[in-house]
């Protein structure tokens, strides 16, 4: 068991740390009803965040429930400038992008805020500071609250995208199961 165990961290050693090579990184997804909502959102109000320039939380926006889509990623060296670029892929989506230290609250969309784009359905580059060795969020939402796809480009040096925990359970099953075998054979 103990061989088992050190082969399944092995194995998600060898599989988290390649994101973490890239210095640009693709984001694909889309909403299709069965995503999370929110109500209100964040207020595309027209002003980027840049490192040299944050800004303070633009306030919320709307009474309809706007589909998000989560994805979290870790910066694994000191503080650093990240920049996100968005770009809606099916006309009219107008995807807006917000980035959040640590965790995302749908309830409370103040709280972490630390950049958007202030611009909404078009491409639009902004950047942020990222904390030291910490983990963010970038929430995508569609400000129209209709379905379709998008794609975001996340740029910096020590950032790298934090699997889903399905895909890891999945690739840990796997490894069990790869494992497991092996013992039955001998």
């Amino acid at each position: 068991m103990q061989k088992t165990l050190r082969l399944v961290a092995s194995a998600l050693f060898l599989i988290l740390p390649t994101a973490a090579l890239a210095l640009t990184i693709s984001v694909t997804g889309s909403w299709d009803g069965s995503d999370p909502t929110m109500s209100p959102r964040v207020g595309a109000f027209g002003t980027q965040s840049t490192c040299a320039a944050p800004k303070a939380f633009p306030g919320t926006f709307g009474s309809d429930t706007y589909p998000y889509d989560l994805y979290t990623f870790y910066n694994s060296g000191p503080a650093e400038c990240v920049t996100v670029t968005q770009q809606a892929n099916d006309p009219g989506v107008n995807l807006f992008v917000i980035a959040y230290d640590g965790s995302f609250d749908p309830d409370n969309l103040a709280t972490g805020y630390l950049a958007d784009g202030g611009l909404r359905g078009v491409v639009v580059t902004y950047s942020f500071t990222a904390p030291a060795d910490s983990l963010f969020q970038l929430v995508a939402i569609s400000s129209l609250a209709v379905s379709g796809s998008y794609e975001f480009l996340v740029t910096g040096e020590s950032i790298s995208r934090v699997a889903e925990p399905a895909t890891l359970t999945l690739a840990g099953l796997g490894l069990l199961l790869l494992a497991a075998g092996r013992r039955r054979r001998r």
